[in-house]
């Protein structure tokens, strides 16, 4: 079988409207409500697109895993088929749909075993998180006990990291300021921001110089945002690089191999197609991408790279959106003081008491 030239789809289950950014075939949206005839519905959908497609990959919040873990055995049992992989990310609402779309994008170009091994490392090399004013709600991001009671003194505020590292800094209530996560997104950096109207005025800005981005975009909140980070009142953000060299360096040299049980090419320990563990992984692995075969007698065998030139990724084009890191000096968010708006803008200040 040819890997680059078998059909796939990315289906994203849940909430999680694209962000549109990306400009080629975004992820498949499908929602599972918990009613019988919902999933009935949906899995009609699954079933319709694996009569377009040769392999499915189904992603889901691992924070909202139980509509796909509801859908899934029933596709999986009733087509008895193992054509469906799936694959639990653990990003926020936006940067889950940014990742899914790029997911979509690469979907083309390499098995899907090997994309879910790329997924792991995207969730690493963003940076997303939100701006709040309480974390008393909030379960997805680890908070202290002392972040918790601090949740109640007027004019707090919060930026919960979700990625790379989940963590909840305080912002500096005297500069207003708080150190963004290491390591930072590097080359031709992309910033998406999601609020309602009036929130936080100044993020922006600030957001701005601590990323220094190439573009910045506003896009509409996420639906399962106020779900996610534990309240109404919250900014979400992600920043990511779209630098073309860095997804290379992402997948070049990955090594994969043929899952045992069901054949299909995989790089992790637990097979996103059949979900069966790699006890023993083969010796005789490869590297991605595969080696070309053999010219066919009479035809000469096309020409290496040169030195310092790309490799190309089979029939890819360069990837549209693709994420590094830089190990420079961080620059720190300078977000306005508690109780004060921005010198540029109105707006009142946090108040734990307005939080959902």
């Amino acid at each position: 079988m040819n890997e680059h030239r078998v059909r796939r789809a990315v289906v994203a289950i849940g909430d999680l409207p694209s962000t549109g950014h990306v400009p080629a075939e975004p992820a498949e949206r499908l929602t599972v409500p918990s009613a019988l005839t919902g999933t009935a519905d949906a899995y009609e959908r699954v079933a319709a697109h694996l009569a377009d497609f040769a392999e499915i990959l189904v992603v889901y919040p691992e924070w909202d895993a139980a509509p796909a873990r509801r859908l899934l055995p029933v596709v999986r049992g009733l087509l008895d088929t193992d054509r469906v992989a799936e694959l639990g990310l653990r990003l926020p609402p936006l940067a889950f749909s940014l990742v899914a779309d790029l997911l979509a994008h690469s979907a083309r170009y390499m098995p899907l075993g090997l994309l879910a091994r790329v997924s792991e490392r995207l969730e690493r090399e963003v940076a997303a998180g939100a701006r709040m004013g309480s974390v008393t709600r909030l379960a997805n991001v680890p908070a202290g006990l002392r972040q918790h009671v601090r949740s109640y003194v007027p004019g707090s505020g919060f930026v919960a990291w979700a990625a790379p590292v989940p963590r909840v800094d305080a912002v500096n209530r005297r500069t207003g300021t708080v150190d963004p996560p290491e390591p930072v997104p590097d080359g031709q950096v992309h910033l998406l921001v999601a609020r309602r109207d009036g929130e936080f005025p100044g993020l922006r800005d600030r957001l701005v110089e601590a990323f220094r981005p190439d573009k910045v975009l506003d896009v509409a909140p996420q639906p399962l945002g106020t779900r996610y980070w534990g309240t109404r009142r919250h900014a979400e953000f992600v920043a990511f690089s779209t630098a073309p060299s860095a997804f290379r360096a992402l997948v070049q040299g990955e090594r994969f191999w043929h899952c045992p049980w069901c054949r299909r090419p995989t790089a992790s320990e637990i097979c996103p197609s059949c979900r069966m563990f790699q006890t023993d992984p083969p010796h005789q692995n490869q590297s991605w991408p595969p080696a070309p075969p053999d010219p066919a007698p009479g035809r000469e065998a096309a020409p290496a790279a040169r030195d310092g030139a790309a490799v190309p990724l089979g029939d890819s084009p360069t990837p549209i959106l693709t994420s590094a890191v830089r190990t420079t000096v961080r620059t720190p968010i300078a977000l306005p003081p508690a109780g004060t708006a921005a010198a540029h803008s109105s707006g009142a200040p946090d108040d734990p008491a307005r939080s959902a």
